[in-house]
C-alpha cells in the first residue's frame, strides 16, 4: 500500500516537472479559453487604471533614479504590464483570441503573482523593521498590488504547475545580476543595506541571495498551484459536469444529423 502511494507521488511530481509545461501545453490540451465577461472587464479596467495612476503619482512626487534599483519597482512595472494585457484580452474575448496570447498572459500572471507575494512577504517580515515611517505608497507597493494580482487571476483557470517557478526565478535572477552590475560599476553597492552589500563577502552574499530567491520562489509558486487546484475542485460541481455531459451529447447528436 505504501509503495503504491509513493509511486503515485513520484508520478504526480514527474508530471508537474515536465518541460512541456513551460510552454503552457495545457492550454492546448485542456482547451482553456477565457469567456467574455463584463464583470471581469470592468474590474480589470479599474485595477489597471488604479495601478498606473498610483505609479505616475508616486514617481512624480518622488522622482528618484534609485527607485529603479529596487525589486519592488521592477515588480510593479511587470505587474502593470500584466494588468494591461489581462484587460486587453478581456476585451478581445468578444472575438477569437490566439492561444499564444493566452499562454503569454498566464505566464505573466503566474510570474507577477509570485513576485508580488515575495515583495509583500519580504517587506512585512524583514524590511518593515528598518522603515522609519509607513506611508500609503509603502502599503500600495508591498500589499495592495499583491491583492490586486490575486483579484486579476481569480477570473482565469490558469493551469499552474510546479515547474512554473522557473519563470519567477528567471526574473529574480536577472534582478540579482542587475544589482551585481550596480556594485561592479560603483553605482550602488548595497541596494537593500547590509544584506545586499557586496563590498564584504560579496560572493557569499550573492550565492545566498540567489539560493534564498530560488527557495522562496518555489514556495510561493507551490502555494499558488495548490490554490488553483483547490479552486478548480471547488468549482467542479456535479451539476456542472452533468450540464457539460448533456452539452457534449447534444453536440454529438448534431454532428450525426449533419448540422455541423
Amino acid at each position: 500500500m505504501g509503495g503504491a502511494r509513493m509511486n503515485s507521488v513520484r508520478e504526480a511530481l514527474a508530471q508537474e516537472f515536465k518541460c512541456q509545461h513551460l510552454a503552457m501545453k495545457d492550454v492546448d490540451n485542456l482547451q482553456l479559453t477565457p469567456k467574455f465577461s463584463l464583470v471581469a472587464l470592468f474590474i480589470r479596467l479599474l485595477i489597471f487604471l488604479y495601478a498606473i495612476t498610483m505609479m505616475v503619482i508616486n514617481y512624480a512626487g518622488n522622482p528618484s533614479v534609485k527607485q529603479g534599483y529596487q525589486l519592488t519597482h521592477w515588480a510593479q512595472m511587470f505587474t502593470i504590464i500584466t494588468f494591461l494585457l489581462s484587460f486587453s484580452i478581456s476585451v478581445a474575448t468578444r472575438r477569437d483570441v490566439g492561444k499564444s496570447w493566452i499562454k503569454t498572459l498566464y505566464i505573466l500572471q503566474i510570474t507577477s503573482t509570485n513576485l508580488q507575494a515575495q515583495v509583500a512577504l519580504l517587506y512585512w517580515t524583514l524590511i518593515i523593521k528598518t522603515v522609519p515611517e509607513l506611508t500609503f505608497f509603502s502599503v500600495h507597493l508591498h500589499l495592495i498590488l499583491f491583492v490586486l494580482t490575486l483579484a486579476d487571476i481569480s477570473f482565469d483557470q490558469i493551469p499552474c504547475r510546479l515547474i512554473h517557478f522557473i519563470y519567477t526565478f528567471a526574473f529574480s535572477f536577472i534582478y540579482i545580476m542587475f544589482t551585481l552590475v550596480l556594485y561592479w560599476t560603483n553605482v550602488e553597492p548595497a541596494v537593500y543595506g547590509p544584506t545586499s552589500d557586496y563590498r564584504s563577502d560579496g560572493v557569499v552574499k550573492a550565492v545566498s541571495v540567489t539560493a534564498g530567491s530560488l527557495a522562496i520562489t518555489f514556495i510561493t509558486n507551490t502555494v499558488l498551484c495548490v490554490a488553483f487546484r483547490l479552486r478548480a475542485r471547488c468549482l467542479n460541481r456535479p451539476e456542472d459536469s452533468q450540464e457539460d455531459a448533456a452539452e457534449s451529447e447534444s453536440t454529438v447528436d448534431n454532428v450525426e444529423e449533419g448540422k455541423f
